[in-house]
């Protein structure tokens, strides 16, 4: 025997059931739906996961020392020194090829 599907949850919530949906409970149910959203990671346009960014390519990769190079030079800023401190070493900029 087949089990009977559940009915999906609507999005509004008829809270004081009175047989309408009142300007307060569709505001409450906009932002309990926002919130769930925020929890989950899934911002609109973004990636599953925090630590990770999508490439030209569509696959999602990690964000790394080549990742935070790409955005500075996009943002326009000039690149530390060799040595000063923050800066790349070269053992950094060896793991990340």
């Amino acid at each position: 025997m087949k089990k009977a599907m559940k009915k999906p949850m609507s999005k509004k919530a008829d809270i004081n059931k009175n047989k309408k949906i009142e300007p307060w409970e569709a505001a409450r149910s906009r932002a309990i739906a926002k919130s769930m959203s925020k929890k989950k990671g899934m911002a609109k346009g973004g990636s599953a996961t925090k630590g990770t960014h999508v490439t030209k390519e569509g696959k999602t990769a990690k964000k790394g020392l080549w990742y935070n190079i790409h955005q500075k030079r996009k943002r326009g800023e000039t690149m530390r020194k060799k040595g000063a401190k923050g800066a790349p070493t070269a053992a950094a900029i060896k793991r990340s090829q």
